[in-house]
């Protein structure tokens, strides 16, 4: 069942309004969304993982190479876990911006 207090903006299916996306970084990564390229967020675990030197784009044939990354598919999976099982397992980078009421979350009746 989805959470209700965790709604991740990248799992959003895009409405050609909501301006959600992958955001290129400064410094040449790409990342899930810009929310996570804040100053504060770049000490998570997983979102450090996206930041190694061979996911810069640069460093790589295209997108897709990065995309198709371990560390990709590991931010992927506890987002898609923090949503469908429990906010516990969800990036804490994500927190901010997706969780309701930020990292103060509370349940919503």
């Amino acid at each position: 069942m989805p959470s209700r207090i965790f709604n991740p903006l990248c799992l959003n299916k895009h409405d050609g309004i909501t301006p959600e996306g992958y955001a290129h970084t400064a410094e040449g990564f790409i990342v899930p969304c810009c929310h996570v390229d804040c100053v504060g967020n770049k000490d998570e675990p997983l979102l450090q993982a996206l930041l190694k030197e061979k996911l810069k784009v640069s460093n790589n044939e295209s997108i897709s190479d990065i995309l198709a990354s371990e560390e990709w598919r590991e931010f992927g999976e506890a987002v898609v876990k923090g949503y469908e099982e429990d906010i516990e397992f969800a990036p804490p980078c994500c927190l901010t911006q997706c969780a309701i009421g930020g990292r103060q979350f509370r349940e919503v009746s």
